[in-house]
C-alpha cells in the first residue's frame, strides 16, 4: 500500500483494466518475462465518444413520430441502420480517425426519472462508437460533437434545434 504496509493474499480482485494494473500497480519484477512482454503489447484506449445533452423536448424520430413520451423513448435507442452502416463506421474510423456516420446509442433517462431535468425538458446520453483514441481530440472535439448531433438529427429532425447544452467526452477524456 502507499503507506508501505503489505497485505498477503492468495487472490486479488482489481477494479481497473489490465494495462493500468500491470503497467502501473504491480511491480514488473513480480511478473514472468513472457507475461510482461504480452502486457506491454496489450492495446488500450477508448474507441468511444460520449456526450450528454440537455434538450428542450424529446426527439421526434421519423420512424416513430411524436415528441410526447412514448415507449421507444424509455428504451435504449441505437442509430445503426444496418450491417453495411456499421461496417462503414469501422472503415471510416480506421481511415480517418472517426466515422462520418457514427454508431450512436442514445438513452433518455428523464423519461424514467423526470427529476433529472426541469419540467418539460430532458437529457440524452449519447454513447458513440468507432473513434480512434490516437486522434488529436483537442483539435477535433467540437467538430465530431457536431457530427454526432447531425447524425441523430438525420433520424430525429428536431434534435439539433432542441439541444440546450452539451457535455463532451472524447476518447482523450475517457
Amino acid at each position: 500500500l502507499e503507506s508501505g504496509e503489505e497485505i498477503a493474499a492468495t487472490t486479488v480482485a482489481a477494479n481497473v483494466g489490465p494495462a493500468l494494473l500491470y503497467r502501473q500497480m504491480v511491480d514488473s519484477a513480480d511478473m514472468p518475462a513472457d507475461f510482461k512482454r504480452r502486457i506491454n503489447g496489450f492495446k488500450t484506449g477508448s474507441g468511444t465518444f460520449r456526450m450528454n445533452v440537455a434538450l428542450s423536448e424529446l426527439p421526434d424520430f421519423t420512424v416513430f413520430p411524436g415528441k410526447d413520451k412514448a415507449e421507444h423513448h424509455t428504451a435504449g435507442i441505437i442509430i445503426a441502420p444496418g450491417m453495411d452502416y456499421m461496417d462503414q463506421a469501422f472503415i471510416d474510423a480506421q481511415q480517418h480517425g472517426w466515422s462520418k456516420k457514427p454508431i450512436v446509442e442514445m438513452k433518455l433517462p428523464t423519461t424514467v426519472d423526470d427529476s433529472l431535468a426541469p419540467p418539460g425538458q430532458h437529457i440524452a446520453s449519447l454513447f458513440c462508437q468507432q473513434f480512434d483514441p490516437k486522434v488529436d481530440w483537442d483539435a477535433h472535439r467540437e467538430e465530431v460533437a457536431d457530427l454526432i448531433i447531425d447524425t441523430v438529427t438525420e433520424h430525429a429532425p428536431n434534435f439539433k434545434a432542441s439541444v440546450i447544452a452539451r457535455q463532451i467526452h472524447s476518447p482523450l477524456d475517457l
